[in-house]
C-alpha cells in the first residue's frame, strides 16, 4: 500500500474515532464517578495534596482536570466537608452541585480525554506498524478506535444490563458459575 494512501486512511480513522468519541461526550451523561476523579486531579493540582484516592495514579486525573485550571473555577476544595476524610464521591458531588459551568467543564475534561484517545491510536498504529507491517497495523488501529463505541457494545458492558441479563433468566447465572468455577485456581492472579 502506498505511504501517501496509508497516511489519509490513519487520518480518517483517527477523524471517526474523535467525532464518535465527541458524540458520545456531548450526549452521555456524567457518570457516577466522574466527578470525583475529576475533583481528585483538580484538587492534587491545586494543593499539591494527594489525599483524596491515592489508590490512583495522579497523572490521568491532572490532565483531565487541566480545563478546571485553564477556565479559572474558583473552588477551595480544602474547606470543603469531607476534605479531611478523602470522601471524592462527596466533594465530586458537590463540586459539580456548586459550579457554575458544570457543563463546559465536563465537556473541556472529556476533550482532554478524546485527545489522549486519538493519541493512543497513533501509538498503536506506530508500535503495530513497526513490528507487524501495515495490514496489521491498520487492522488493529482500527479495532482500538471503534470498540465499544457502537451501542451495542456499551450495553454488554452496562452493569445494569448484565443485572436485567440475570434477572431475565436465572439459568444463565447458574452458567457462569459453573464456568467460573471450572476456571484454573490461578486464572485471575
Amino acid at each position: 500500500m502506498p505511504a501517501r494512501l496509508e497516511l489519509w486512511i490513519y487520518a480518517a480513522l483517527f477523524a471517526l474515532a474523535a467525532t464518535l468519541a465527541w458524540s458520545a461526550a456531548t450526549t452521555d451523561s456524567v457518570t457516577v464517578d466522574e466527578p470525583a476523579h475529576l475533583v481528585a486531579g483538580y484538587a492534587s493540582l491545586r494543593t499539591g495534596d494527594f489525599r483524596l484516592s491515592p489508590d490512583h495514579p495522579p497523572l490521568a486525573r491532572w490532565l483531565l482536570a487541566l480545563p478546571f485550571q485553564a477556565i479559572g473555577q474558583p473552588w477551595a476544595v480544602e474547606r470543603q466537608e469531607g476534605w479531611d476524610s478523602g470522601d471524592i464521591f462527596a466533594l465530586g458531588e458537590r463540586f459539580f452541585a456548586e459550579a457554575d459551568d458544570r457543563d463546559q467543564l465536563l465537556l473541556a475534561s472529556r476533550g482532554v480525554a478524546i485527545v489522549l484517545f486519538v493519541a493512543l491510536l497513533a501509538v498503536v498504529a506506530w508500535i503495530t506498524r513497526e513490528l507487524l507491517g501495515s495490514s496489521a497495523a491498520l487492522f488493529a488501529t482500527t479495532l482500538v478506535a471503534l470498540d465499544a463505541k457502537k451501542p451495542e457494545h456499551k450495553e454488554v458492558l452496562d452493569a445494569w444490563s448484565c443485572k436485567a441479563f440475570v434477572e431475565a433468566d436465572p439459568k444463565a447465572w447458574d452458567g457462569m458459575r459453573k464456568v467460573l468455577a471450572n476456571l484454573p485456581k490461578d486464572f485471575l492472579k
